[in-house]
């Protein structure tokens, strides 16, 4: 679910890091980015910090279903030990827990790769926000300028 909401914003970094990467030249030439690059980059990073808190949130959810497969599994396994082969309904009870358990693990591990995916190319993201913004130097009244832009945009923005 998260990973499908995290698609077009992962898009969105991708597609702005590599616009900027032509913007960048002018400005490095003269030894102060541009407003838009601060702008920009300030963007980049709100959009890394969101995602990687909806990963965060993602990646606990997957980890606290693990612990409860986990626990299943051993409820699976000690049902399995005292299984009495000889009663019919009950092996057909334990066919149907297994067969359950089975599609849960299934599903977890799709989720799991699902994740690793998504953690892997917010790394590659940060990295490319990182190596297109970290070098750039700002004018202390370009920062102060952009910073009460997005102050007042904000304000106005909240009800």
């Amino acid at each position: 679910m998260f990973i499908a909401a995290a698609l077009p914003l992962f898009a969105a970094v991708a597609g702005a890091a590599e616009t900027a990467k032509n913007a960048d030249a002018p400005a490095k030439a003269h030894g102060y980015a541009t407003r838009d690059q601060l702008r920009e980059c300030m963007d980049l990073q709100a959009a890394l910090k969101l995602r990687f808190h909806g990963l965060e949130t993602a990646n606990a959810d997957n980890d606290a279903m693990g612990d409860r497969l986990e626990a299943e599994g051993a409820k699976v396994h000690d049902l399995q030990a005292r299984l009495d082969r000889s009663d019919a309904a009950a092996v057909t009870a334990f066919r149907q827990a297994a067969a359950g358990y089975n599609e849960r693990v299934v599903a977890w591990k799709k989720t799991t790769a699902d994740a690793q995916a998504a953690d892997d190319a917010y790394k590659v993201d940060s990295a490319g926000v990182d190596q297109k913004c970290v070098g750039l130097s700002y004018r202390p009244q370009d920062i102060d300028a952009v910073v009460k832009e997005r102050k007042k945009a904000a304000s106005a923005a909240t009800p």
